[in-house]
């Protein structure tokens, strides 16, 4: 039976695909950092006025 294009392709480069998986579930892990921060900055330094976490987490969205 003959083999499927498809098929001949991922043999050849599945290791390349598997680092690919890879850095795209840590740049997704990476993109949800930034939203979880906001909701400190939100629920934690803004609306009970605690100034030193306030600048904290600005400082770490800012470099960050």
């Amino acid at each position: 039976m003959k083999k499927e294009w498809i098929y001949l392709i991922f043999k050849k480069f599945w290791k390349l695909q598997f680092i690919i998986f890879l850095l795209v579930a840590f740049h997704t892990i990476l993109t949800l950092i930034d939203p979880y921060l906001i909701k400190i900055l939100i629920d934690e330094a803004i609306i009970p006025k605690n100034f030193k976490k306030l600048i904290f987490v600005l400082i770490f969205l800012t470099f960050f």
